[in-house]
């Protein structure tokens, strides 16, 4: 898709949009992940410091969540906007008699 030397390669637009999911997939699993720590996982020696880490991970995890959530509505997002270039496209060429 191109006029007046800007052009767009939808094909790209939505691999990338894939990548970006897979990304966004991949973080949120890593989220999930760090749900699993519990006092238990410090020993007994490690018992003074766990409510901190569990702390600092319970922030982590949440952080990592929210990552996860705008990297898969920023893939949503490449989706979309490759659909309305491609509806553009056809109704540009519909209106020159092309494929409707």
């Amino acid at each position: 898709m191109s006029a007046g030397g800007f052009s767009v390669d939808a094909d790209a637009v939505e691999a990338h949009a894939g990548t970006v999911e897979e990304r966004a997939g991949r973080v949120r699993a890593g989220a999930q992940a760090g749900k699993t720590v519990g006092p238990g996982a410090f020993g007994l020696i490690g018992q003074g410091i766990s409510k901190g880490v569990i702390t600092a991970s319970h922030e982590l995890t949440t952080t990592l969540g929210a990552v996860a959530g705008t990297g898969e509505r920023h893939g949503q997002s490449l989706r979309d906007t490759v659909a309305c270039y491609r509806e553009v496209e056809r109704r540009v060429a519909a209106g020159f008699g092309g494929p409707r």
